[in-house]
């Protein structure tokens, strides 16, 4: 679901990045996209098109920095509470300044999960697996919240807020920045069977306690399409 918004905050971001650094590559949601050197930014201008576009005050803009294929930089920042997530390689995940961690959960029967529901092109299949694994994660878990921004999911389960995420449907803007946030903290993430994010594939974060079990859970209900 796009908007003027959405287009406009790549427009001002790609904008804003082209004028510091002229010869990076740039990927985005909205379409841009550009070759460059080793660096590459990787742009969801506005996660969360659709509370945005009905008023609901969850949204958030995500931007990491990749070089050589892997991400240095992150940060995710919700405009609504004036909340910045932010990461660096090796240097930890803070929240407006402060260092974050995730929760220390070990009990899948007290976890607080989030999900969503992913991008339409991922197809029925998507759902049907969607589906199944809500049948057999409803049961076990304390409760589920479906919030509308993955990068914010992700980025509460790297402070805490949430023990665990898991989504379908998911493409690479929309989880960059939030899992360097989530592993610098000190979380986990990664798809079922350790790929590479692609369309078919599911993305699960959650903290260290939790993780495996967690990612179990969700592959044993309905385990993503064999790689190709």
């Amino acid at each position: 679901m796009f908007t003027v918004a959405d287009r406009a905050a790549e427009e001002l971001i790609v904008r804003r990045i082209v004028e510091a650094r002229p010869v990076d590559g740039i990927v985005s949601e909205e379409g841009t996209s550009r070759d460059g050197g080793p660096v590459r930014w990787i742009v969801d201008p506005l996660d969360g098109s659709a509370n945005y576009l009905r008023g609901i005050p969850h949204f958030s803009v995500s931007i990491a920095a990749e070089i050589d294929g892997v991400t240095v930089a992150a940060a995710v920042f919700n405009p609504v509470v004036g909340e910045m997530f932010h990461a660096v390689l090796k240097s930890g995940a803070m929240l407006n300044g402060v260092a974050i961690r995730p929760s220390d959960e070990r009990r899948l029967s007290h976890a607080l999960v989030a999900t969503g529901f992913g991008d339409s092109g991922a197809g029925d299949s998507a759902m049907q697996r969607q589906t199944l694994r809500l049948q057999a994660i409803l049961p076990v878990v304390a409760d589920l919240r479906r919030t509308g921004s993955a990068a914010l999911d992700i980025c509460w389960v790297a402070c805490g807020r949430l023990d665990a995420y898991y989504e379908a449907g998911q493409y690479p803007w929309d989880v960059a920045a939030a899992d360097l946030i989530a592993r610098e903290a000190g979380g986990l993430g990664g798809t079922l069977d350790g790929s590479a994010l692609t369309i078919d594939r599911t993305w699960v974060a959650a903290n260290p306690h939790l993780f495996s079990a967690f990612r179990d859970l969700i592959s044993s209900a309905a385990p993503d399409p064999s790689a190709s």
